[in-house]
Protein backbone atom coordinates (compact mmCIF):
# COMPACT_ATOMS: atom_id res chain seq x y z
CA UNK A 1 0.00 0.00 0.00
CA UNK A 2 2.75 2.42 0.96
CA UNK A 3 4.65 1.57 -2.25
CA UNK A 4 1.52 2.20 -4.34
CA UNK A 5 0.93 5.57 -2.67
CA UNK A 6 4.57 6.50 -3.15
CA UNK A 7 4.46 5.49 -6.81
CA UNK A 8 1.24 7.48 -7.32
CA UNK A 9 2.68 10.59 -5.63
CA UNK A 10 5.79 10.30 -7.77
CA UNK A 11 3.66 10.25 -10.91
CA UNK A 12 1.75 13.34 -9.78
CA UNK A 13 5.02 15.14 -9.07
CA UNK A 14 6.41 14.31 -12.51
CA UNK A 15 3.20 15.48 -14.19
CA UNK A 16 3.22 18.75 -12.25
CA UNK A 17 6.86 19.34 -13.18
CA UNK A 18 6.14 18.76 -16.88
CA UNK A 19 3.07 21.01 -16.74
CA UNK A 20 5.07 23.80 -15.10
CA UNK A 21 7.76 23.54 -17.76
CA UNK A 22 5.17 23.64 -20.55
CA UNK A 23 3.50 26.71 -19.10
CA UNK A 24 6.85 28.44 -18.74
CA UNK A 25 7.69 27.62 -22.36
CA UNK A 26 4.38 29.01 -23.58
CA UNK A 27 4.91 32.19 -21.59
CA UNK A 28 8.31 32.72 -23.21
CA UNK A 29 6.71 32.59 -26.67
CA UNK A 30 4.39 35.50 -25.93
CA UNK A 31 5.65 38.81 -27.35
CA UNK A 32 6.87 41.03 -24.55
CA UNK A 33 5.15 44.38 -24.13
CA UNK A 34 7.24 47.52 -24.65
CA UNK A 35 8.71 48.94 -21.47
CA UNK A 36 7.42 52.49 -21.11
CA UNK A 37 10.78 53.92 -20.04
CA UNK A 38 12.60 52.38 -23.01
CA UNK A 39 10.01 53.68 -25.49
CA UNK A 40 10.16 57.21 -24.05
CA UNK A 41 13.98 57.14 -24.02
CA UNK A 42 14.14 56.07 -27.67
CA UNK A 43 11.63 58.72 -28.75
CA UNK A 44 13.63 61.38 -26.91
CA UNK A 45 16.71 60.20 -28.83
CA UNK A 46 14.80 60.43 -32.12
CA UNK A 47 13.55 63.94 -31.39
CA UNK A 48 16.72 65.42 -29.89
CA UNK A 49 19.59 63.22 -31.07
CA UNK A 50 22.41 62.79 -31.32
CA UNK A 51 22.30 60.41 -34.26
CA UNK A 52 23.37 60.29 -37.88
CA UNK A 53 22.51 58.16 -40.88
CA UNK A 54 24.29 57.69 -44.19
CA UNK A 55 22.62 56.13 -47.18
CA UNK A 56 20.35 57.02 -50.07
CA UNK A 57 16.96 58.72 -50.39
CA UNK A 58 14.52 58.72 -53.30
CA UNK A 59 11.40 60.88 -53.69
CA UNK A 60 8.65 60.47 -56.28
CA UNK A 61 5.24 62.01 -57.04
CA UNK A 62 4.34 59.28 -59.53
CA UNK A 63 5.58 61.30 -62.50
CA UNK A 64 8.83 62.89 -61.42
CA UNK A 65 11.41 61.24 -59.20
CA UNK A 66 14.87 61.90 -57.91
CA UNK A 67 17.39 60.23 -55.66
CA UNK A 68 20.75 60.91 -54.13
CA UNK A 69 23.26 60.11 -51.44
CA UNK A 70 21.90 61.01 -48.02
CA UNK A 71 23.57 62.27 -44.86
CA UNK A 72 21.23 63.16 -41.99
CA UNK A 73 22.56 64.51 -38.71
CA UNK A 74 20.34 65.22 -35.70
CA UNK A 75 21.32 67.01 -32.47
CA UNK A 76 19.48 68.92 -29.76
CA UNK A 77 20.25 72.09 -31.77
CA UNK A 78 18.36 70.89 -34.83
CA UNK A 79 18.93 68.85 -37.97
CA UNK A 80 21.12 69.01 -41.06
CA UNK A 81 20.30 66.93 -44.12
CA UNK A 82 22.27 66.81 -47.33
CA UNK A 83 21.19 64.98 -50.47
CA UNK A 84 23.68 64.72 -53.33
CA UNK A 85 22.60 63.37 -56.69
CA UNK A 86 25.13 61.28 -58.62
CA UNK A 87 27.32 62.69 -61.39
CA UNK A 88 26.84 66.30 -60.27
CA UNK A 89 23.11 66.38 -61.08
CA UNK A 90 22.30 68.65 -58.15
CA UNK A 91 22.23 68.70 -54.39
CA UNK A 92 20.29 70.00 -51.37
CA UNK A 93 21.41 71.16 -47.99
CA UNK A 94 18.59 71.48 -45.48
CA UNK A 95 19.13 72.93 -42.00
CA UNK A 96 16.50 73.22 -39.29
CA UNK A 97 16.82 74.91 -35.88
CA UNK A 98 14.28 76.00 -33.26
CA UNK A 99 14.27 79.46 -34.87
CA UNK A 100 13.59 78.37 -38.45
CA UNK A 101 14.89 76.49 -41.47
CA UNK A 102 17.06 77.01 -44.55
CA UNK A 103 17.20 75.05 -47.79
CA UNK A 104 20.07 75.54 -50.22
CA UNK A 105 19.48 73.99 -53.63
CA UNK A 106 22.03 73.85 -56.43
CA UNK A 107 19.24 74.68 -58.89
CA UNK A 108 17.04 77.17 -56.97
CA UNK A 109 19.46 78.85 -54.59
CA UNK A 110 18.87 79.48 -50.89
CA UNK A 111 15.50 79.99 -49.21
CA UNK A 112 14.34 80.29 -45.61
CA UNK A 113 11.06 79.52 -43.86
CA UNK A 114 9.62 78.74 -40.44
CA UNK A 115 9.97 74.98 -40.93
CA UNK A 116 11.90 72.44 -42.96
CA UNK A 117 8.64 70.74 -43.95
CA UNK A 118 7.50 73.95 -45.67
CA UNK A 119 10.75 74.32 -47.60
CA UNK A 120 11.05 70.71 -48.67
CA UNK A 121 7.42 70.44 -49.76
CA UNK A 122 7.78 73.63 -51.82
CA UNK A 123 10.94 72.25 -53.42
CA UNK A 124 9.41 68.96 -54.58
CA UNK A 125 5.83 70.20 -55.11
CA UNK A 126 4.02 67.84 -52.74
CA UNK A 127 3.65 67.39 -48.94
CA UNK A 128 6.69 65.45 -47.73
CA UNK A 129 6.03 63.95 -44.24
CA UNK A 130 9.10 65.62 -42.75
CA UNK A 131 8.05 65.61 -39.07
CA UNK A 132 7.11 61.94 -39.09
CA UNK A 133 10.04 60.71 -41.18
CA UNK A 134 12.68 60.58 -38.38
CA UNK A 135 10.40 58.33 -36.32
CA UNK A 136 9.71 56.11 -39.33
CA UNK A 137 13.46 55.77 -39.85
CA UNK A 138 13.67 54.24 -36.37
CA UNK A 139 10.74 51.87 -37.02
CA UNK A 140 8.24 53.86 -34.96
CA UNK A 141 5.07 55.78 -35.77
CA UNK A 142 5.15 59.54 -35.30
CA UNK A 143 2.19 59.45 -32.92
CA UNK A 144 2.94 57.79 -29.58
CA UNK A 145 -0.70 56.71 -29.34
CA UNK A 146 -0.09 54.50 -32.39
CA UNK A 147 2.71 52.61 -30.63
CA UNK A 148 1.42 49.15 -29.71
CA UNK A 149 4.22 46.64 -30.11
CA UNK A 150 7.75 46.03 -28.89
CA UNK A 151 9.19 44.32 -31.96
CA UNK A 152 10.12 46.24 -35.09
CA UNK A 153 7.12 46.15 -37.44
CA UNK A 154 7.11 44.93 -41.01
CA UNK A 155 4.66 47.72 -41.84
CA UNK A 156 2.12 50.12 -40.37
CA UNK A 157 -0.14 52.96 -41.52
CA UNK A 158 -0.20 56.53 -40.27
CA UNK A 159 -1.91 59.68 -41.54
CA UNK A 160 -2.72 57.98 -44.85
CA UNK A 161 0.85 56.80 -45.37
CA UNK A 162 1.84 53.14 -45.48
CA UNK A 163 5.31 52.53 -44.12
CA UNK A 164 6.98 49.24 -45.04
CA UNK A 165 10.27 47.75 -43.85
CA UNK A 166 12.10 44.97 -45.65
CA UNK A 167 15.50 44.86 -43.96
CA UNK A 168 17.00 45.63 -40.55
CA UNK A 169 20.52 46.23 -39.23
CA UNK A 170 22.03 45.46 -35.84
CA UNK A 171 23.30 48.76 -34.35
CA UNK A 172 24.58 50.03 -31.01
CA UNK A 173 20.95 50.73 -30.11
CA UNK A 174 19.74 47.31 -31.23
CA UNK A 175 18.02 46.32 -34.47
CA UNK A 176 17.00 49.29 -36.61
CA UNK A 177 15.61 49.62 -40.15
CA UNK A 178 17.85 49.45 -43.20
CA UNK A 179 15.23 49.87 -45.94
CA UNK A 180 12.14 52.05 -45.48
CA UNK A 181 9.44 52.73 -48.07
CA UNK A 182 6.59 55.17 -47.32
CA UNK A 183 3.77 55.55 -49.84
CA UNK A 184 0.59 57.63 -50.00
CA UNK A 185 -1.29 57.61 -53.28
CA UNK A 186 1.21 58.47 -56.04
CA UNK A 187 3.79 59.80 -53.56
CA UNK A 188 6.67 57.78 -52.19
CA UNK A 189 9.68 58.30 -49.94
CA UNK A 190 12.35 55.60 -49.95
CA UNK A 191 15.33 55.56 -47.62
CA UNK A 192 18.16 53.02 -47.68
CA UNK A 193 20.32 53.36 -44.58
CA UNK A 194 23.85 52.07 -45.08
CA UNK A 195 25.19 53.27 -41.75
CA UNK A 196 23.78 54.33 -38.39
CA UNK A 197 26.06 56.53 -36.25
CA UNK A 198 25.61 57.13 -32.50
CA UNK A 199 28.21 59.14 -30.54
CA UNK A 200 29.87 56.77 -28.06
CA UNK A 201 29.57 59.09 -25.07
CA UNK A 202 25.75 59.15 -25.30
CA UNK A 203 25.17 55.37 -25.30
Amino acid sequence: MNKSIHHYCLKILVLLTLLTAMLAGCASLKPSQPVAGEVVSMRQRIASGPWEIEGKMALSDGHRSGSGRLHWRKTDQGAEVSVRAPLGQGQWLLRETPSGAMLRSSTRGERVADSAAELLSAEVGWPVPWQALPYWLFGQPYSLSSWHRSALPESFEEDGWRITYSRFKNTKLGWLPHKIIATKGPYSVKVFIHRWVFPQETL
